[in-house]
């Protein structure tokens, strides 16, 4: 029997405290007092009084879940009491002298998980939910903790099933017939490309669902941390005219549409005998060098110079990245289209201080993602579901190559059968315990 508070720390309304276990009841039952005598009914709410020996700590609402049928699928209480800190944790002392334990991080999500009633993908669902900072974050955990990535990996390993069916009766019955070697071959072959695609778009997913990576990134002065401050309508950074002023990354949030941008403010890049301020620029590549958006700004008012040709060799080959043409205005001196045609990269033109050409800019990024087009829970959002899929996808296409070259079937079943079972480490039917522990570490404790 475990016991953890699922509510957050500090004061509240109303704080929970969970119990969960085949005594939860009976414990509940040693400091929780009815106000009126009678059973305690599954899935309704009992009134009553909270006691700590003879006294009375304070007034509650009980609800009983039954087993099979709750969460964990294990008998559960909740105690709805007042939610200041005292009260939540003496309620919790009290469960845990009844005979309860304090529940790890996690814990009744990975009861759920281990008593079969969600896989491992619908148990991460559970924190995206928690953690989740905009309507596709939230709409595509939702979406994964009804099941929707256990669906397509079920289909997915079924037709890996199927293919692998073929091969074994002819590995079981030699006599008879050999395996149609062309139907394995377009079948692997199908599942190893929607694999191989949802691996791609699982960085456009991870990026919808967790945030864009933004570096915002130019040679000193250009005006980075005013986009900054004009994009959030505050003054988050500080701005002077000093060249070289932010030395080190500042990062904030900034919901775009559907979309939640970890912009990051980035030191000035160029050559410095400064070693604080190398320090800084070291950080604003490491940050560009990760980032699923760029945005590179140029001082339109004046000529380029040797340090934006440095920014450039960062930026080139990238086709993640966007131009702002800041300080539009002043009299121009660099023209959008020459520019654009110059470095092959969309430009706009913006004046931070004017909170001018914004809007095109925001537009532009939420059409680069797609989000307007993609439905929340079409795309893998998880970086281990992702490296699961490539996993997949190069034990199938190893497999497609053995069959072609004529390799024998038994051989090209191991490959099926590495591929099943990479793409049940998404689900938790091939995963360690380890990785199991792994995951649920991470999750608040109390759920």
């Amino acid at each position: 029997m475990i016991a953890a508070v699922s509510t957050p720390a500090g004061r509240g309304g109303i704080g929970i405290v969970r119990i969960c276990g085949p005594d939860a009841l009976r414990a509940s039952a040693e400091f929780f007092k009815l106000k009126y005598k009678g059973p305690v009914k599954p899935y309704t709410f009992r009134y009553g009084f909270i006691f700590d020996g003879g006294l009375l700590i304070d007034e509650a609402l009980l609800s009983y879940m039954k087993a099979p049928h709750s969460y964990t699928t294990l008998d559960t209480v909740e105690i709805n009491c007042h939610g200041g800190y005292a009260v939540v944790q003496k309620v919790l002392s009290l469960a845990v002298k009844a005979g309860a334990r304090l529940a790890e991080p996690g814990e009744f999500t990975k009861l759920a998980f281990l008593n079969g009633r969600i896989d491992l993908s619908q148990a991460e669902a559970v924190m995206d939910i928690i953690s989740a900072e905009s309507d596709y974050a939230l709409i595509s955990a939702a979406k994964q903790l009804s099941g929707s990535i256990k669906d397509k990996v079920s289909s997915l390993r079924a037709e890996i099933l199927d293919a692998q069916a073929v091969l074994e009766v002819s590995i079981d019955y030699p006599e008879y017939e050999d395996a149609d070697r062309a139907d394995v071959i377009q079948r692997i072959s199908e599942v190893s490309a929607k694999l191989a695609n949802m691996a791609v778009m699982a960085n456009l997913g991870g990026a919808l669902a967790s945030g864009v990576k933004t570096a915002i990134v130019g040679r000193p002065n250009t005006g980075k941390s005013s986009l900054l401050n004009a994009l959030l309508d505050c003054d988050r950074a500080i701005v002077t005219e000093i060249p070289g002023t932010t030395r080190d990354v500042l990062s904030e949030k900034l919901h775009v549409g559907p979309l939640v941008l970890n912009l990051m403010d980035t030191a000035g890049i160029r050559q410095s005998g400064d070693v604080i301020e190398r320090l800084g620029v070291e950080r604003a590549l490491a940050c560009a060098d990760e980032a699923d958006l760029i945005i590179w700004v140029l001082d339109a008012s004046c000529e380029m110079d040797n340090d934006d040709f440095s920014v450039w060799e960062v930026i080139r080959g990238r086709s993640n990245a966007i131009g702002a043409l800041n300080k539009s205005d002043l009299p121009p001196v660099l023209r959008k289209q020459a520019i654009m045609d110059m470095f092959g990269v969309p430009f706009f033109n913006v004046s931070a201080k004017n909170s001018q050409g914004l809007d095109g800019v925001k537009a532009h990024i939420i059409n680069m993602f797609s989000a307007g087009d993609i439905e929340p829970g079409d795309l893998l959002t998880a970086e281990r579901h992702k490296q699961a899929a490539e996993r997949a996808a190069a034990f199938l296409k190893s497999a497609a190559e053995a069959a072609v070259a004529g390799v024998s079937d038994d051989l090209i079943s191991i490959d099926l059968t590495e591929a099943i079972s990479a793409l049940g480490e998404i689900t938790g039917e091939n995963a360690g315990s380890d990785l199991v522990d792994r995951i649920f570490s991470s999750f608040c404790v109390g759920k």
